[in-house]
């Protein structure tokens, strides 16, 4: 119970107001009066359990006196209004419910309370008591009962038995109150209804974290509800209350489902947690349980964790967080694993006879189980059998028996030895785990129950690390099984834009390999998770982890070639000219074979799917499976095109092109329209793409803008092809409409023709992420971008468009100095300029205007955002059609960039 902060002293100061709430009580005050003397107290006391707070103070002694000192507000306000009253009133009890009743109160905490009575509510005393309360500045949840309330209750609503098994008698009848206690926690609380709310609180449970993505480590976890928050932990005491009669962690070890260890690790756990949501509270000045990633660099600081060489003190905080999270996430799953265990039914149990599946391992009831009569002592002989159970386990489709479930966990050490990490009989049993259709789920075991790192101890420093951007959603671990698991999701997928990689992966030979790629793609971002070298440390642990488990010469450069190019796949195909023969030539090299490839490609899917929700779209996949198209392509032939390339590439697309044209057009048309387009032009675009272009540039054009837009629903975006009268700078003009229209822009393909026509195909989406199917919108792009032809109109006010103000917020905390990179190696025929940046509304209009005002000439924009960063890319000439060579120029084009975007 907590203890009271004040004493009874009937002290007063030196205007006449008491020292202690006991005091209070002394003398008859007015109610204005009391309201003054209780504040002052209140305040008085609330600025000393935050200067405690401030000063290091364990969270739960913050709770404890928290607690306390609303225990004493609450009785003082009860016991004033009950000696207002004239005449006698039926016993009341009140009661502390729910998190007040558990003792648990952080600073802005709601207060629930109860009022217990005979048969008549004393309307009056309820009144008066809640007024005051409010007047103070609780927030109350209150309900009134009377026995009969209360019995019919603990009759019909198991959601009420929750509350009502944290309870605290606060004041007034105690004997109503214990009467309370021994009819709802036993008489009423019969085993049909205990099971019947184990079985409710584990349906909830499952529920609430499903809407958190079954997963503690998240960007932004709430520390109440998300998995390993404090719900969790209520739920094993709410469980262990239920069925055990075990309502604190100390009697969970008392039935055998804990370790002290356990409890310890628990309790630490706990106490940090109540620090940091006692923090948010005082951060906030109000509740709030989201640790949102605008205040997680302060919260730091504030619970005074420091920068280290590797890793920022943001990124400290979150580990420890998600950490002690994890513990009590695991405590929630052992106490509903243990207790779905004991609820198999009687008869199933009975028809389930035990099946011996080898290594001592033994199916009863269900469960995985061991025979060994001292299974320590066996393991310690035999560790290999710590992975092996996970093996049999995965193959029969059965649990772990919570017993050797418990052991395995204590037992994780055992893999630590140098001779069973080197051992080829654990390393055989490790990728048969990996060879079965579902490793993921497997790995994510053994990796809660700390045998992954401790066999994997490269591993384990990932554990819980953190990547503080907006990009990765989750932990570096927690992503690295998230990609597993999606790219065993290749093989029961019904999503027609993934069957090509489905089939691809369908015909990998070697899965347990690239699962195993994955599993270590990202070993090297202990030396912290933004520094792009991560890729090479990560090749460089792959192979000391691949060594040690005596893999093959084969299998060994198969996954340095995915570990130390797992990045490449993405870049190329997002931020470079897939059309250019160099570029496919490079990446060719690089993969080496047609293996490489297809394996790079599955793995990029994976990676880039696992990094957060919505990370992978079409739009991606579509780049990524044209540059996997065109170096398969290359592989096949080995060989840079022939000297005659153009003219063999128009002969082939003469006849699909002819098709899709209407009858009016003949062969020549075709061949005078491809004479006048650049080579990339005919190697990028499809033949009935290139039937539209041709029939919309007719000299002389229709119209000073011809718009096309063309949905593409399975991608989420419209195919946009704009023409006009070529003139410079006019991607910018067109950029600028689409800006202040919101539509993003995903990727830009801009050719001119040598008839002096602008042909720009732009693929384009709303805020939403949705293709534009209102042709309002497009009439209205149309006519802006004539106004701006016509130099009517200027796009500089979409600069000034603002985001969502809760956006804005999580923008700032990540915000970055923009970057911008040049250079000539890439491409023969033009210098590249990539600019990283804030991305806003109008970011690209503001660098297209920028490169025309540098007397630039765009001819390929390649768009792409990671979370609040734009990585824009222009392949650009000068006025001439010449590449910038010249070093002052190169300079100034990048300060001029770098000065606009600050």
């Amino acid at each position: 119970m907590p203890t009271p902060l004040t004493t009874p002293s009937a002290a007063r100061d030196t205007q006449g107001f008491p020292h202690s709430f006991a005091a209070l009580l002394d003398r008859d005050y007015a109610r204005p009066d009391f309201l003054k003397g209780l504040k002052t107290l209140m305040a008085t006391a609330q600025e000393r359990i935050r200067h405690e707070h401030n000063a290091g103070a364990r969270g739960r002694n913050v709770v404890r006196h928290l607690t306390a000192l609303v225990d004493d507000v609450v009785r003082t306000i009860f016991q004033y209004v009950q000696a207002q009253q004239a005449a006698a009133t039926e016993p009341c009890a009140l009661v502390a419910l729910g998190g007040y009743g558990r003792g648990e109160l952080n600073p802005f905490s709601d207060i629930d309370l109860m009022f217990l009575c005979q048969k008549t509510p004393p309307d009056q005393i309820v009144r008066d008591t809640l007024y005051l309360l409010w007047d103070v500045g609780y927030t109350l949840g209150y309900s009134v009962r009377t026995r009969r309330d209360v019995v019919k209750m603990a009759d019909t609503d198991i959601t009420a038995q929750t509350a009502m098994l944290e309870v605290r008698f606060l004041d007034g009848d105690q004997s109503l109150f214990e009467w309370f206690q021994e009819e709802v926690s036993h008489r009423h609380f019969t085993s049909r209804r205990r099971r019947a709310f184990v079985r409710q609180k584990i349906a909830e449970c499952r529920t609430r974290h499903t809407a958190f993505a079954n997963t503690v480590n998240l960007m932004e976890p709430n520390i109440k509800e998300s998995p390993g928050g404090l719900r969790d932990y209520h739920t094993a005491l709410w469980i262990g209350t239920a069925f055990y009669q075990a309502s604190t962690v100390a009697d969970l070890v008392a039935q055998g489902l804990m370790t002290p260890s356990d409890q310890e690790t628990v309790e630490t756990a706990l106490d940090f947690l109540f620090r940091v949501r006692n923090a948010l509270h005082y951060r906030h000045g109000r509740k709030n349980d989201l640790l949102s990633v605008d205040v997680q660099e302060a919260l730091a600081a504030a619970l005074g964790f420091q920068p280290s060489e590797h890793k920022l003190a943001v990124e400290s905080f979150l580990k420890t967080y998600y950490m002690h999270a994890n513990v009590l996430f695991n405590l929630c799953m052992t106490i509903i694993e243990a207790v779905t265990h004991t609820y198999q039914p009687r008869l199933w149990r009975f028809l389930q006879r035990p099946r011996r599946v080898g290594e001592g391992f033994v199916i009863v009831d269900g469960y995985l189980h061991h025979e060994a009569p001292a299974l320590e002592t066996h393991l310690r002989a035999h560790p290999v059998l710590l992975i092996q159970a996970f093996t049999k386990a995965q193959e029969h489709r059965v649990p772990l028996a919570p017993t050797l479930s418990r052991t395995l966990k204590a037992q994780a050490w055992l893999l630590t030895g140098e001779c069973i990490r080197s051992a080829p009989e654990a390393a055989a049993v490790f990728f048969r785990i990996l060879s079965q259709p579902h490793a993921a789920p497997v790995l994510r075991a053994m990796h809660r129950h700390g045998l992954l790192g401790a066999y994997i101890p490269e591993f384990d420093a990932l554990t819980c690390l953190v990547q503080h951007d907006l990009y990765h959603r989750y932990t570096v671990d927690e992503h690295t099984l998230r990609s597993i698991e999606v790219l065993e999701s290749l093989a029961e997928t019904n999503e027609p834009f993934l069957q090509p990689l489905a089939r691809l992966y369908h015909q990998t030979a070697d899965k347990a390999l690239l699962k195993f790629a994955l599993l270590l793609h990202d070993l090297g971002k202990d030396i912290g998770p933004g520094r792009a070298s991560h890729v090479y440390r990560s090749g460089e642990l792959s192979e000391t982890v691949c060594a040690r488990m005596g893999l093959p010469g084969e299998q060994r450069r198969m996954i340095q070639l995915l570990t130390v190019h797992h990045l490449a796949m993405n870049r190329i195909a997002q931020r470079r000219d897939i059309t250019d023969e160099k570029v496919i030539a490079e990446f060719a090299s690089m993969v080496e074979t047609v293996s490489g490839l297809e394996q790079l490609y599955l793995l990029t899917f994976a990676d880039t799917s696992a990094v957060g929700p919505d990370v992978w779209n079409t739009w991606k996949g579509t780049l990524l499976a044209d540059l996997y198209r065109r170096t398969l392509d290359y592989l096949a032939r080995q060989s840079p095109p022939s000297p005659l390339f153009t003219e063999e590439l128009c002969q082939r697309l003469r006849p699909a092109i002819l098709e899709a044209l209407d009858p009016q057009y003949n062969v020549a048309d075709i061949d005078r329209f491809l004479d006048t387009m650049p080579t990339r032009y005919l190697v990028a675009t499809p033949p009935d793409q290139v039937a539209r272009h041709l029939s919309m540039t007719q000299l002389p054009l229709r119209a000073p803008v011809l718009l096309h837009p063309e949905q593409n629903f399975s991608g989420g975006f419209t195919n946009v092809t704009i023409c006009v009268a070529e003139r410079r700078g006019v991607f910018s003009m067109i950029a600028g409409a689409l800006s202040r229209n919101k539509l993003n822009i995903l990727g830009a393909q801009i050719y001119t023709s040598r008839d002096g026509v602008a042909v720009d195909t732009l693929q384009v989406e709303t805020l939403e992420k949705t293709p534009i199917t209102d042709q309002r919108v497009w009439r209205q792009v149309e006519a802006d971008l004539r106004a701006a032809l016509r130099g009517e109109l200027h796009f500089e006010t979409v600069l000034t468009q603002h985001r969502h103000p809760a956006h804005e917020r999580k923008l700032r905390a990540f915000a970055q100095p923009p970057q911008v990179f040049i250079e000539n190696s890439s491409s023969d025929s033009h210098t590249i300029i990539e600019v990283q940046a804030q991305d806003h509304l109008g970011l690209l209009y503001r660098l297209t205007h920028i490169l025309y005002e540098c007397g630039l000439d765009v001819a390929l924009a390649k768009i792409s955002t990671e979370a609040n960063r734009a990585i824009d890319v222009f392949y650009v000439t000068d006025a001439a059609g010449r590449k910038i060579i010249d070093n002052v120029d190169i300079e100034t084009i990048r300060q001029t960039l770098l000065e606009a975007l600050r």
